[in-house]
């Protein structure tokens, strides 16, 4: 380790508002601006070497660790909701995100790609209230592409539908990733382990007391 690290800082502004244009209808749009200073940094110190034991196999990477970094990070979101009737409800959001991550050491800045975070989101979500305690619900996610990562933006559609069949508890069976039977979301941190979405169809049973 490295006794003269120290912790990390962020100072957040943020800025929001909410108006309702019409009865049925609520708009929610927010801003920030982040600062973070002494932000932890890891840096090669020499080659990566496999290690063989008797024990096993790992490797050895000798890294320094300092406080060698500075970001700067600014957002957006919008969200409407409608209610267009007592048994529907619509709702949709869009956001978006920008890194600015300096080396203090050199003055290099980038885009933060390696954060793993796109640049652009939203979501479109619709739900329904039905007859005999049922009710059902469907949403698509839209996600843009993390140049940083090698990830391609997908679409993921979700749906799910419940029944109450009596009061506290809740049965439901809900499908996820309909559009495809698999896409890579994320990286592990080494970047060599891809995190995939799979296709999947669950049961959930919730009793609330």
């Amino acid at each position: 380790g490295n006794p003269d690290v120290s912790a990390e800082s962020a100072v957040t502004s943020e800025l929001g508002y909410r108006l309702r244009p019409l009865p049925r209808v609520f708009i929610d749009v927010t801003a920030f601006v982040s600062q973070y200073r002494h932000l932890i940094a890891y840096s090669p110190t020499g080659p990566t070497a496999l290690v063989v034991s008797p024990v096993g196999a790992y490797l050895v990477a000798p890294l320094h660790v300092s406080n060698s970094s500075k970001a700067r990070s600014t957002g957006a979101e919008a969200v409407v909701s409608w209610e267009p009737s007592s048994v529907w409800r619509a709702s949709g959001s869009w956001s978006w995100l920008d890194v600015r991550v300096q080396d203090t050491a050199t003055g290099a800045v980038g885009d933060g790609a390696g954060l793993a975070a796109p640049r652009h989101q939203g979501v479109v979500r619709s739900l329904w209230t039905l007859p005999r305690r049922f009710e059902a619900d469907a949403a698509l996610y839209v996600v843009g592409r993390i140049p940083g990562r090698a990830i391609e933006g997908h679409a993921r559609v979700d749906a799910r539908l419940g029944w109450h069949p009596v009061p506290g508890l809740e049965l439901s069976v809900t499908a996820q990733n309909l559009l495809d039977r698999r896409y890579i979301e994320f990286y592990s941190t080494l970047g060599e382990v891809p995190g995939q979405r799979r296709r999947s169809v669950y049961g959930k049973a919730t009793w609330r007391f």
